[in-house]
């Protein structure tokens, strides 16, 4: 991989990380300023948010940043993202609510009260929109997402040159 696709891919990375974390807090903030707790209404909003606008302000980064339209480096950038931003969820998770794993008399494992497994816990403590449709689904669409706004930018750049 050239130096130019690296610092592409490194950029895009990095303004899909801070991205999500600016929409994860302006959502936090819109939804739980005035309560305590979680609001199970959240979920679709924070999911939305969360699978598009970090993506597509990362596909203009490296339409920006990038020589040429390069699908496979935006495949790349979009599969790290996605791919880890889950994993990395499900790791701290699990190692969070890890110290207060306990067996009920049948002998199953559940972590909270009410959340049985350990994506139960995660959505009735912490994150309501982490659901199975979002950890799946939401790789594809965040994907295209980035394909398109990388295509786009690739697009007007092109176009603005010739």
């Amino acid at each position: 991989m050239s130096k130019r696709r690296s610092v592409a891919l490194t950029l895009a990375l990095v303004t899909i990380a801070a991205g999500y974390l600016a929409v994860l807090f302006i959502v936090s903030q819109i939804y739980y300023s005035s309560s305590i707790g979680i609001d199970p209404r959240s979920a679709a909003s924070f999911a939305v948010s969360l699978v598009i606008l970090p993506y597509v302000v990362g596909g203009v980064f490296l339409g920006l940043f990038s020589k040429s339209y390069d699908p496979k480096l935006a495949l790349a950038a979009g599969l790290i993202a996605t791919i880890g931003e889950r994993l990395l969820i499900l790791g701290l998770a699990a190692w969070t609510l890890g110290g207060f794993r306990q067996l009920n008399s049948a002998g199953e494992v559940y972590y909270v009260e009410g959340g049985p497994d350990l994506l139960g816990a995660i959505q009735s403590e912490a994150l309501p929109y982490f659901t199975w449709v979002y950890i799946l689904l939401g790789i594809l669409v965040s994907i295209l997402a980035l394909l398109v706004a990388y295509k786009a930018v690739a697009w007007l750049r092109q176009r603005q040159r010739g």
